[in-house]
Parts: C-alpha cells; sequence; structure tokens
C-alpha cells in the first residue's frame, strides 16, 4: 500500500478560535492520496460452499460486527470452524460482542449455553455466570430467551438469529487473555461451538457510581408498559422498571425525570402525581406513585445528582428558540385526579397561571415532594422542568416555586442554546447543542477550555461534535453541582 501527504499547517490540524477563518475555506484541496492498495491471501482454505445440499442439516454460524446492524447477508463462510468472537475489556467494565446462528429452515428450539473463559497462560478463569447472552428481537431488542422461531429470510433464503454476549470482567481478574465458547443447538442439527477470545488489559476501571460523566437519560414508563404490555404501575410493570434501571445503572444516568403534569411532551397521558379531590373539590396531592418510582430509581441509581420535577409545558414545542417574546408561553396546568376508592383516573385542567390558587396548588406539590426527596436525602437534586426551546413566563415560575426558598430553586433544561438563567431562575441542569463557550483548541494558540473550564466549579461540560458550522459550537451538556 502507497499513502502520499501533502504538508500543511498545524492549524489546519486543529480547530478554530475565535480569530481563526473558517477552515472549510482554507483548505479547498485534498492533502492524503491513496496512490495504490493490494491484498494477497495466503495459507487460506476457500470457504466451503453455503448451500442447502452443502450444509446436510448443519447449523449456520459466522461473526458479526458489534457496530453494524445485523443482517442475514453478513455471513461468508457459514459451514467452516467460525472465528473467535473477539472482545477486548479490562477489570470491573463490561464488554459486548455478537455472533449469528441460522439455517436454510426455520430455526426452531434455538438454546446458547457460554462457557467459563480460561486464562490461556495463567491459572485462573472468568465464570460462565459473568457470560451473559441476549437474542436480537425486531431488529432493535434484546430479549432474555429466543424466539421460539425464527422464519426463514425470502431474500437470503435462510433463517437468522443474532445473538449478543456481554462478558462482566471481575475487579480482580488477571490481565491476558481468556478463552471460551459459546455451544449453540437448535432443532435436531448437531451442537456447534463458536469461540469467545477476551483480552483484558492491565487496567482496573472504577465503580460506575464514581464514573465523571454525567449520562442525562429520560426513562418512559409509559413506553415500557406499552413493549410489554403490561398493566401501568402493576407489580410486573415495576419488575421491569428494577431491570431498566438497572441497565441505565451501567450506563452512568444520572437523572431522572418525575412529571407532575400530563401530557408532556414525553408522551404521558396521566401525570405521576395525582391528586384527590374531596367532596367540596379540595385538592390534595397523592403521591403514592411518585414515591414507589423514586424508590425504583434510588435502589439501582443510588443517590441520583438529579431529579426533575417535571411541572410546566409549552403550549407547542415545534422549532427553535425566539427569545424575543414569542416563544414564551405557558400550556394549562393539566392534572390526573384519581378516585381513591376505584382507582379510576380523570383528566382535569388546574388553575389558571397567575392566580392565588395557582401559587396554592404548586405549594401543595412542592412541599410533598420536597418532603419526599428529604426523606432519601435527596433534596438538594431538585430541579424544576422541564425548560425547552419554548420557555416560561416569569408568572409561571413564580407560581410553581412560590412555596419554595428561592436561593435552593433550580431548574433544568433541554435547549437547541445555551442558557445559565431563565427569568432571573438558577439553571441547574443545561443540554445545548451550541453556545457553550468550548471548543477545541491548539494549547499553543490559547485555551479552549473544556473540563478545566473557569465555570468548572459551576458547571459540567460534555461535548460531542454534532457540527463545526461557522458560529457554532460542538454539542453540550452541562451540570452544576
Amino acid at each position: 500500500m502507497l499513502v502520499v501527504r501533502a504538508p500543511e499547517p498545524i492549524r489546519w490540524l486543529t480547530a478554530r478560535t475565535k480569530t481563526q477563518p473558517n477552515l472549510t475555506e482554507e483548505c479547498f484541496w485534498g492533502h492524503l492520496g491513496l496512490i495504490k492498495a493490494s491484498i494477497s491471501v495466503a495459507g487460506s482454505p476457500a470457504p466451503q460452499s453455503v448451500s442447502p445440499d452443502a450444509a446436510g442439516g448443519k447449523l449456520l454460524v459466522w461473526n458479526l460486527n458489534v457496530l453494524h446492524r445485523p443482517a442475514a447477508g453478513s455471513w461468508v463462510d457459514a459451514l467452516g470452524d467460525p472465528r473467535p468472537v473477539r472482545l477486548v475489556g479490562m477489570r470491573n467494565g463490561t464488554f459486548a460482542g455478537v455472533f449469528a446462528v441460522g439455517d436454510f429452515r426455520p430455526l426452531r428450539g434455538l438454546s446458547a449455553k457460554p462457557s467459563a473463559l480460561a486464562h490461556r497462560e495463567k491459572k485462573g478463569s472468568i465464570p460462565a455466570e459473568s457470560v451473559e447472552l441476549r437474542f436480537v428481537e425486531g431488529g432493535d431488542m434484546l430479549e432474555d430467551a429466543p424466539l421460539a422461531e425464527y422464519a426463514v429470510d425470502p431474500r437470503r433464503g435462510v433463517s437468522f438469529a443474532p445473538v449478543w454476549l456481554r462478558v462482566r470482567v471481575p475487579a480482580d481478574a488477571t490481565p491476558g487473555e481468556y478463552l471460551g465458547a459459546i455451544r449453540v443447538e437448535a432443532g435436531n442439527a448437531a451442537a456447534r461451538d463458536i469461540p469467545v477470545s477476551l483480552y483484558v488489559a492491565n487496567w482496573t476501571l472504577p465503580p460506575i457510581g464514581e464514573y465523571h460523566t454525567m449520562m442525562d437519560y429520560i426513562q418512559s414508563p409509559e413506553s415500557l408498559a406499552m413493549a410489554y404490555n403490561v398493566p401501568m404501575w402493576s407489580e410486573e410493570h415495576f419488575r421491569l422498571l428494577d431491570r431498566t434501571f438497572g441497565l441505565l445503572n451501567e450506563i452512568g444516568c444520572k437523572t431522572l425525570f418525575i412529571t407532575a403534569v400530563r401530557r408532556t411532551h414525553f408522551g404521558n397521558e396521566h401525570a405521576m402525581l395525582r391528586w384527590i379531590a374531596d367532596d367540596e373539590g379540595e385538592l390534595t396531592p397523592d403521591f403514592s406513585i411518585v414515591e414507589k418510582y423514586l424508590d425504583a430509581a434510588v435502589r439501582r441509581l443510588g443517590r441520583i445528582p438529579a431529579i426533575i420535577f417535571c411541572c410546566w409545558e409549552p403550549a407547542e414545542s415545534a422549532g427553535h428558540a425566539d427569545l424575543g417574546g414569542g416563544r414564551i408561553w405557558d400550556k394549562k396546568i393539566l392534572i390526573t385526579v384519581v378516585d381513591p376508592k376505584t382507582g379510576a383516573l380523570f383528566p382535569r385542567t388546574g388553575p389558571a397561571w397567575g392566580t392565588p390558587e395557582a401559587a396554592a396548588f404548586w405549594k401543595k406539590a412542592t412541599d410533598g415532594f420536597i418532603a419526599l426527596l428529604r426523606k432519601r436525602g435527596l433534596e438538594k437534586s431538585l430541579l424544576f422542568g422541564l425548560i425547552g426551546d419554548a420557555r416560561p413566563s416569569k408568572q409561571a415560575m413564580d407560581d410553581i416555586t412560590a412555596g419554595v426558598d428561592k436561593a435552593a430553586v433550580r431548574w433544568a433544561v433541554h435547549s437547541h442554546f445555551r442558557c445559565e438563567n431563565w427569568q432571573g431562575y438558577k439553571i441547574g441542569l443545561g443540554s445545548a447543542l451550541w453556545g457553550m463557550g468550548v471548543g477545541f483548541v491548539d494549547p499553543s494558540q490559547g485555551l479552549g477550555f473544556g473540563w478545566n473550564s473557569p465555570k468548572s466549579s459551576q458547571w459540567w461540560l460534555t461535548v460531542c461534535a454534532r457540527g463545526f458550522s461557522e458560529g457554532s459550537t460542538p454539542v453540550s451538556v452541562s451540570y452544576t453541582h
């Protein structure tokens, strides 16, 4: 292979500063060229012909790439000895690989069982219990058990079952290569073994709770109930929620969203916070669902640093922010009333913004919610929200926080634009696409400020490069301490 590179100024290899011109205008010609490439293979037998006659009832097995969407046509030599599923990881972490099982007939009775992974050179092993198998369903869902039957793909002529494996590497694992296998069986076909190779680096990840990365995920209890066809807030639902929060914990989720109003952009028909009306129509907040949901999350996520009390919605959320006043509007307060005898839920509209009744209504809600958080040592995690491109009026924000110490009030924002305060209120969690004030700059040309921003005492910043067009800044997510 022959690759030729032309020289270029160092500034072209680093991001812009405020004084640098648009690099896309300067870099108008290519600097790297592939002149010649050749590929040769020696000593590798030709792939076996993959056909029903050649298979003779033998299961097809082949490797897949974790970065690619599994496809039935991805096999090359599905009858030969499969290449190992290779994983590279480190101690105290979880790492994944994927392979596929197929047949020229419908694939029925699929089962897969992992072995322990033995160190190649030294004593010791990673137990089979540390190897988890998941079966792809519907293209992007991972289930504990395989389908009863995988139909033949008419375009490819084979049935197709991708299988994911996740290896949890113990914190005390000896570094080096570990070898094992996954035994797969289906129908009357002979079992086949898929080799597994895991290389463990000589480095130990900290416990997940000590990760500095702050992940802001919105868990949807409604979507979970719909996906698994279970009643909302039933025992089955909470068992699934426990599993969901366990998975969110593994990826460092640090946020929890509690709906105090119904019909938000989250898609919730009813709010978690319900209200009970007495004979005179007086409303009393019912936090029974909120409390159970909060406990389910804390059981898995621990001391959640950001708990968003979702109490405000715009009348419409489409479009980008117009901070000149056209996008400052408040949706009516839509609440859920519950019959304590039957459990029946009724939609209702709460008091109008700017009335004494609105401030009294929200004081009942915030008093009760803060008491729940304080009982769990989480009162400092409270954030109000959720502000977006459309933003609340000062009146609405005043009503919602009428009964709360203003020094302790912080709001959460998910918007296209940076927002450090709104209507005189502090922002405690801000997600923005542009304007976070952080860039990639060569140190010789000044400071770009990332994790060591002068605002680091107030903000945690992460940057994701959605785009680098002139005048814009990469995606950023920020949290206050």
